[in-house]
């Protein structure tokens, strides 16, 4: 049986398809301190020079910028339950 080679390209786009297809998304609960608004969004937020952070929340779409938030990694299940449209 010969060897076989998979080329570089080839083994990315394999990796790329699983991450895809695995659901390899990260959910965050954002929200601001002393019981604010509370956000969720997928993916980290960014967080800017001055401390701000940057996100799309997942209910409204709207992209927000909060000076001051505390940020909470969540389960997928959680983020459905508290995105999920009534």
């Amino acid at each position: 049986m010969p060897n076989r080679r998979i080329s570089t390209g080839a083994a990315a786009a394999i990796i790329a398809c699983c991450a895809i297809l695995g659901g390899c998304s990260s959910y965050y609960k954002v929200s601001e301190p002393g019981g604010g608004r509370v956000f969720y969004t997928k993916g980290e937020p960014d967080r800017n020079l001055n401390g701000a952070v940057t996100f799309t929340d997942a209910k409204t779409d709207a992209k927000v910028t909060l000076q001051s938030s505390e940020i909470t990694k969540i389960s997928s299940d959680e983020f459905k339950k508290e995105t999920a449209k009534e």
